[in-house]
């Protein structure tokens, strides 16, 4: 009964994953033309066509059924070529590239984002965790330890006694880092009450997997759905809807991080977080498991510890001038800075002296009404000038630099479960312990499912200066955003001449004007 139930369980999976590929087929039918320019295969093998890399296993039967649907924009011949060279059907690091290479080929250029730079290490190594936690997603996990070594340890707690499926290995990991330069430098990982130092000792990798898994549950849960969409910026835009008018000064200069923010935040619940949603799919926790999560995650925001750069720092132990081992965080240190000056300088034109601030009756209710929607903005012995000008910028800030952290790397890191798995299984082979091909492939959808395409936000926003005596000024403060911005770029390339590793994720180019993309 038991083998009979194990097959009906592959033929489903192959079904679904058959009806994937040709959704995902059917996309890259216009773009036909350029995606079948060749690229380098990995390693010096054949060069095959980038949408053909959409196909996970080379001798799997719903890789033949996807030939008569996909045929007009796949290169038989080179498919044909690449089945038969050594090693590459065989090899689990070919056999997975596809989602990662589906996403350069159709995904990004056809919602106008830019294509990802291939990972630098393999992130069961000590080099790949560092990378991990200083120039990606794990650095805002980052906190500095609690013995005064000045060491930094990841912080993975919020995961602890939450309820997992019976198959999942154990996310109760610690990591230790010594920082310095530009970089971070691996001690130890703790793993299930194991520590593990030597990443040629046997449980190495393993842990490491347990690291990457952690991080990816953590970020993606707790960071990007529910503090970046769910909190930081569908709060903005219901507490502006609420008390401002469209023309309002504040309204207008927030006005380009609500595009799209609660269409997008729409999509998350009908996908992700439902019961038996994608999140509940894809990961260890059981549905129960992801509530808990977001419940923890919901009852632990406080803006000024997650929005506002500052306070994000200090909460963790962090200073904010001493930020140079950790790339992703000094950019996002000196975004800060620019956006707080910006929305200060704009604040200064459309309320000259604290009177005209006070007399604002919708922006005295929108502070009161912001502390509902978005728990934490005030702050002790501050002025209401310094509050709104940190909540306009917390905002702005948590739509552009802070999603563009938890969400621009995700889609490359998870759509190979050989570089971050979402789900980590007890097994003895990789095979056995990362996610299933149909897990992948639900990833791979929810990408498509819950993307909408967002303006990039280096352009000039002057034109969304609200009418009144000091439009022409305002409009200048908003004009000036744009050079604000070039000079930022230009500075953050200077930096990278002297990083080991560049770091160009917050590069003004790339990112987008909110959290819709």
């Amino acid at each position: 009964m038991r083998g009979v139930i194990s097959g009906l369980t592959r033929r489903l999976q192959d079904r679904y994953v058959e009806l994937a590929l040709d959704q995902l087929a059917a996309r890259a039918r216009g773009l036909a033309g350029w995606i079948d320019a060749p690229v380098p295969a990995p390693r010096g093998e054949l060069q095959y066509s980038p949408l053909m890399a959409q196909l996970l296993d080379i001798d799997s039967p719903h890789v033949r059924a996807l030939g008569g649907s996909a045929r007009s924009v796949l290169d038989w011949r080179t498919y044909a070529a690449a089945a038969v060279s050594r090693g590459w059907p065989r090899d689990p690091s070919y056999n997975w590239r596809g989602p990662d290479e589906v996403a350069r080929a159709v995904y990004k250029p056809a919602r106008g984002m830019h294509a990802p730079a291939p990972l630098p290490f393999e992130l069961t190594t000590p080099a790949g965790l560092c990378w991990l936690f200083s120039h990606s997603i794990g650095c805002l996990l980052l906190r500095a330890a609690s013995d005064d070594s000045g060491d930094l340890e990841a912080d993975a707690r919020i995961l602890h006694g939450l309820p997992c499926k019976r198959d999942a290995d154990s996310l109760d990991v610690r990591v230790r880092f010594a920082r310095g330069g530009h970089g971070l430098r691996l001690r130890w990982i703790e793993h299930a009450g194991r520590r593990h130092q030597d990443p040629r000792a046997p449980g190495f990798v393993r842990a490491a997997r347990a690291v990457g898994t952690a991080t990816l549950t953590i970020v993606t849960i707790q960071h990007h759905a529910v503090y970046t969409h769910l909190i930081g910026a569908e709060g903005f835009v219901i507490t502006n809807t609420l008390c401002l008018s469209p023309t309002h000064p504040v309204r207008r200069l927030l006005a380009s991080s609500e595009y799209g923010v609660l269409r997008i935040g729409e999509l998350a619940n009908l996908t992700l977080l439902k019961p038996y949603g994608g999140l509940h799919v894809a990961m260890n926790l059981t549905g129960a498991g992801v509530g808990q999560l977001v419940a923890r995650a919901r009852a632990g925001y406080r803006a000024r510890r997650v929005h506002v750069l500052p306070g994000m720092l200090a909460a963790r132990g962090l200073d904010i001038d001493d930020l140079e081992w950790c790339p992703a965080l000094a950019d996002a240190a000196a975004w800060w800075a620019l956006l707080r000056d910006y929305v200060r300088d704009y604040l200064a034109v459309a309320y000259p002296d604290d009177r005209a601030l006070a007399a604002d009756a919708e922006l005295g209710a929108w502070t009161h009404c912001l502390e509902d929607h978005v728990p934490g903005c005030a702050r002790a012995g501050a002025g209401p000038r310094e509050l709104i000008t940190e909540a306009c910028a917390a905002m702005i800030f948590a739509g552009t630099v802070y999603h563009e952290i938890v969400g621009a790397q995700v889609w490359e890191l998870a759509s190979s479960p050989y570089r971050l798995s979402g789900r980590l299984r007890r097994g003895d082979t990789p095979e056995t312990m990362i996610a299933s091909r149909l897990e992948s492939m639900r990833a791979v959808m929810i990408a498509f499912g819950t993307t909408i395409r967002s303006p990039r936000l280096m352009r000039d926003w002057s034109y969304l200066a609200p009418p009144g005596p000091a439009r022409g000024e305002l409009a200048a403060v908003m004009g000036d955003f744009l050079p604000r911005m070039r000079a930022l770029q230009r500075a953050l390339a200077r930096r990278n001449d002297a990083r080991p590793i560049p770091y160009t994720l917050l590069d003004p180019a790339n990112l987008e004007c909110s959290v819709a993309v």
